[in-house]
């Protein structure tokens, strides 16, 4: 980029800065902001690209994210990322996509499980990571099933209790959610 490239993209950057800062500070701005927002639709209906591709094929995705934002020329641009390859390993239960349980140019769709139940309010209160990894997980991610049989984490500490609460990734249950979860870290 040449020095007036460089000079008009900086001055676009802090037009649109405080365009945004100035709405959330409740000034007047000198124009209503327009948010880019995730490209939704915009890549596999203008970028040749399958909804699944969207949601699999990191590197596709970022060029689609890229496009839209040209494309659309807003204030604020969000980028969708490329979801699928840490769901998918992980058997993601509340949202079929494209590839994903849905035909590959279908779109997403969120389904309802009871992950929390109404009774179990106290126990997310209590203690709210021990509840999102002993019961949110499990029900949320088929592969993390194992993760309902870890002891409390609040109880599984110190000499005696530690070990015993690593038996869980000893079973065939264990194994599978310790892959998973190599596989959506990668």
């Amino acid at each position: 980029m040449n020095e007036i490239g460089a000079t008009a993209a900086s001055r676009l950057y802090l037009e649109r800065e405080k365009r945004i800062s100035d709405a959330i500070a409740l000034k007047k701005p000198d124009r209503v902001p327009v948010w880019g927002g995730l490209p939704g639709l915009f890549p596999s209906q203008h970028l040749g690209m399958t909804r699944e591709d969207q949601m699999m094929d990191i590197d596709k995705n970022l060029e689609a994210s890229f496009q839209a934002a040209l494309y659309f020329e807003g204030d604020f641009v969000e980028m969708m990322p490329a979801l699928g390859p840490v769901l998918a390993p992980l058997d993601y239960r509340q949202l079929r996509w494209g590839g994903h349980g849905l035909p590959p140019d279908a779109g997403w769709q969120f389904v309802e499980l009871e992950c929390m139940k109404p009774d179990e309010y106290d126990q997310l209160l209590y203690d709210p990571s021990d509840f999102i990894v002993r019961k949110y997980w499990p029900r949320a991610y088929g592969r993390l099933a194992a993760f309902a049989s870890l002891f409390p984490l609040r109880e599984a500490q110190g000499y005696f209790a530690a070990p015993f609460a690593f038996l869980p990734f000893g079973t065939p249950e264990g194994q599978e959610a310790l892959e998973a979860l190599r596989i959506a870290g990668e």
